[in-house]
């Protein structure tokens, strides 16, 4: 091993400043923001799709081949529209959907955050976290999130604690959500 004990900085002496020029940008933040709204936006019609009932959905009709061709996309406009005027009849849904948004990208954010983090201690430049969303009715409206580190990474003990990071953050969330799930299901057993 190239580090000795001795070499190894303690577990967190706080941030080192990033070479100038390497904080994310007013255009960085407007980027990761908006990506980052459009994700809440699509994994809320997820968790609405999810708490709705099955809807009936009239097929399209297949007279020719361009219907054949456009068959999945109006399929798609169609159950997104049966579900949009069922949520509007239905304000409750909205709730469900928001909660699985929150519950959702509060592991994804805080994971993220964690890498981001763990990289500014270390002086390493990485950007901001990128949400990629998808659409809602096939998945759960996000494909996940990553962070770019720009920079190499100084030593061993900090591309470990980097990774580790990620992990370790996003427990803390689960572990709330897991004990708030647990003692509603507790709450309803009692009553």
């Amino acid at each position: 091993m190239a580090e000795s004990i001795r070499e190894i900085q303690p577990a967190f002496e706080g941030f080192r400043p990033l070479p100038e020029g390497l904080n994310p940008s007013l255009r960085e933040w407007g980027l990761h923001s908006s990506l980052f709204i459009v994700t809440i936006i699509t994994t809320t019609i997820a968790g609405i799709m999810l708490a709705a009932p099955e809807l009936p959905v009239a097929d399209p009709r297949l007279s020719g081949p361009l219907d054949y061709l456009l068959y999945v996309p109006i399929a798609y406009l169609r159950s997104a529209q049966a579900l949009f005027s069922y949520a509007a009849t239905h304000p409750g849904l909205l709730i469900q959907g928001l909660t699985f948004s929150a519950a959702l990208l509060s592991i994804l954010l805080s994971h993220e955050m964690g890498h981001y983090l763990a990289c500014r201690h270390y002086g390493v430049s990485a950007t901001l976290p990128f949400f990629i969303p998808a659409p809602p009715l096939f998945l759960a409206g996000t494909f996940g999130a990553f962070i770019k580190i720009r920079s190499s990474i100084p030593s061993r003990r900090a591309l470990f604690d980097i990774g580790l990071a990620g992990p370790l953050a996003g427990f803390v969330p689960r572990l709330v959500l897991l004990t708030f799930v647990a003692l509603l299901l507790l709450l309803t057993t009692l009553i």
